[in-house]
């Protein structure tokens, strides 16, 4: 995972999926109370590719950077 900006990261993946139709299934946890909510989310316009996936971290309307993250991709690998 690369940090590219607050609220940015890429992951780059080691083994390439055959395609950039993959399913990504993700979360984040943020913050020390329960009403702490958390947003990951992606957009169309960046990369996803076969080998890599950008997100974004929202904490409290605002791009922040998460105190965890969590993801799992499902698809074909290469």
């Amino acid at each position: 995972v690369t940090d590219t900006a607050t609220g940015v990261a890429v992951v780059n993946m080691t083994s390439s999926f055959s395609a950039a139709d993959y399913v990504v299934v993700g979360s984040v946890r943020d913050g020390g109370g329960r009403n702490d909510g958390a947003v990951i989310t992606a957009s169309v316009e960046d990369t996803y590719t076969a080998s890599a996936y950008q997100y974004y971290t929202f904490h409290g309307g605002a791009a922040n950077d998460a105190q965890d993250g969590f993801s799992v991709f499902f698809g074909d690998l290469a």
